[in-house]
C-alpha cells in the first residue's frame, strides 16, 4: 500500500502552513500547526510557526507556551527568543520580558526590536528610568526608521487629534461618542490589561471606561468615557499616523461596547 513518507508529508505541511501565514489567515494556520504536532510534538519549527500565529492572532499567553517549548527544543535561537520576549511583554509578564530580551541582546546585540521591547518593559516597571532610555535610545540608534523618537504635541494639539480621528470615523461611531467624555491619560493600568482573557497588551490605544450589565441595552447605556493613552499613542512615527490610529481605537471600542463583529461594522454607516 503507498503512503506518504513521514518528512514529505510535515514538507506539505509546513507548506500549507506558510501560505496560511502569508495570507494572514491565522485560526487555518494554527489548525494546520496542531495537525503536525499531533503527530510530531517536538517539530522545532512548527513550534516556531505556531508562537508566531498564536502571536499574530492575538493570543500572546499560548504563544508564550509555544515559544518556551521551541526554545527547550533549539536552545538559543533568536528569533524564538526574540518572540518569547514580545509574546511576554504582550502578557503583561513584563519581568520574564526583560530576561528574555537581555538573552536576546547578549546573543546578538544588534537586534534593535529586542532592545526596543527590553526599553518598554523597563519603562513600566518603574523605577528603571535609565536604563530604559539606554535600551530605547539603541533601538533608535540601530533602526531609527522603525523606532523614531516619540511625537511631542501640546494639549491643543492632542484635543484636535482627537476631533480629527472622530471626523473620520463612521457616523455611526461618530454619534455613539458624540455625549461621552475623552480622557487622555498616560498608560493604561496593568491590573486592568491583566484582567482580560487573554490580557490587552501594555501598548493598546484606549479603552472605553465602564461596565454593561448582561440585561443592559447597550445603545442606552452607554460607558462613562473613552480613556486614550498619550505615551502608547505618541509612539506612532507621524502625526496622521496617530490620528488614524485613534480612530480605529474609536471604532473597535465601540463595537465591543455594543458586541459588534468585524463583519457587523458596516452596520455602523
Amino acid at each position: 500500500m503507498w503512503s506518504v513518507d513521514p518528512d514529505t508529508r510535515n514538507a506539505l505541511r509546513l507548506d500549507r502552513i506558510r501560505e496560511a501565514m502569508e495570507r494572514q489567515d491565522w485560526e487555518e494556520a494554527v489548525l494546520e500547526i496542531e495537525e503536525l504536532l499531533d503527530d510530531e510534538p517536538q517539530h522545532a519549527e512548527a513550534l516556531f510557526l505556531l508562537g508566531e500565529s498564536l502571536l499574530e492572532s492575538g493570543d500572546p499567553e499560548l504563544a508564550v507556551q509555544a515559544y518556551v517549548a521551541q526554545v527547550k527544543i533549539e536552545g538559543d535561537d533568536v528569533s524564538a527568543l526574540l518572540g518569547l520576549a514580545i509574546a511576554q511583554f504582550e502578557s503583561c509578564e513584563l519581568v520574564g520580558c526583560i530576561e528574555t530580551a537581555r538573552e536576546v541582546i547578549r546573543i546578538d546585540p544588534s537586534v534593535a526590536e529586542a532592545h526596543w521591547y527590553l526599553g518598554l518593559a523597563l519603562e513600566l516597571v518603574g523605577g528603571r528610568e535609565a536604563e530604559s532610555i539606554g535600551a530605547l535610545a539603541s533601538a533608535r540608534q540601530l533602526e531609527p526608521d522603525d523606532y523614531p523618537w516619540p511625537l511631542d504635541l501640546t494639549d491643543q494639539q492632542w484635543d484636535e487629534a482627537v476631533l480629527a480621528a472622530l471626523a473620520i470615523c463612521r457616523p455611526g461611531v461618530q454619534s455613539f461618542w458624540e455625549e461621552i467624555p475623552v480622557m487622555l491619560l498616560d498608560r493604561p493600568e496593568l491590573d486592568e490589561l491583566r484582567s482580560h482573557s487573554p490580557p490587552l497588551p501594555p501598548t493598546v490605544s484606549g479603552l472605553f471606561l465602564g461596565e454593561l450589565d448582561d440585561e443592559a441595552d447597550p445603545h442606552e447605556h452607554l460607558p462613562d468615557a473613552m480613556r486614550l493613552y498619550r505615551k502608547n499613542l505618541a509612539l506612532c512615527r507621524t502625526l496622521d499616523e496617530l490620528v488614524m490610529q485613534v480612530s480605529i481605537s474609536l471604532e473597535s471600542e465601540c463595537m465591543g461596547w455594543l458586541g459588534l463583529l468585524e463583519s457587523d461594522a458596516d452596520s455602523l454607516g
